[in-house]
């Protein structure tokens, strides 16, 4: 079987075990954003939905589960930082180095896994010949997706760090002009 053997016949049993269970994790998910959440970024409730349809089609049509398996790997590889920094927040620990070192981890992680390694997959996908166009609409899908969500966190890296590092340039600016005055 090649690398894109799994578009022309049935999930393998494991491959399904893991497509129908990711299914009722997403939709456990999609849930707690739209009760809990309901004015969570559209991004993410559009990243819950399209994840939600590609794997329903998957257990329907019976298709697509090692492209599905690779995708839900390469998304969620960073989620355990993602959930390590809002856990920083929340309990008051995010002006200390350990978070610091998990949001460069993870702006590192997300670029390289999501955007790196995600690029040459979709290239590999679309110059070959048997995939159908449902499996490429959904793997381009989701990699804009990921382009949309590097928009947002880079916006977010640039206001922490510039904000970051100027200010500690304005304050040994301001002890250095302190000691001329004195």
């Amino acid at each position: 079987m090649d690398l894109y053997g799994g578009l022309s016949i049935q999930l393998p049993f494991k491959v399904g075990i893991v497509v129908r269970t990711s299914t009722r994790n997403i939709v456990s998910q999609y849930s707690v954003l739209m009760i809990y959440f309901l004015f969570a970024e559209p991004v993410m409730l559009v990243h819950h939905l399209v994840s939600l349809a590609a794997m329903i089609l998957s257990c329907v049509y019976n298709r697509w589960g090692c492209e599905l398996v690779g995708t839900m790997g390469g998304s969620e590889i960073t989620n355990p930082l993602l959930q390590t920094r809002w856990f920083l927040r929340q309990s008051g620990l995010h002006k200390t180095l350990f978070a610091e070192v998990i949001d460069l981890l993870f702006i590192i992680m997300f670029g390289a896994v999501r955007l790196g390694l995600g690029t040459k997959i979709m290239v590999a996908y679309y110059t070959h010949p048997k995939p159908d166009k449902m499996g490429r609409f959904a793997g381009l899908s989701i990699y804009a997706i990921s382009w949309i969500f590097w928009f947002y966190i880079m916006r977010y890296a640039y206001r922490k760090y510039t904000k970051m590092f100027f200010h500690k340039e304005a304050q040994i600016n301001g002890i250095h002009e302190t000691k001329k005055s004195n």
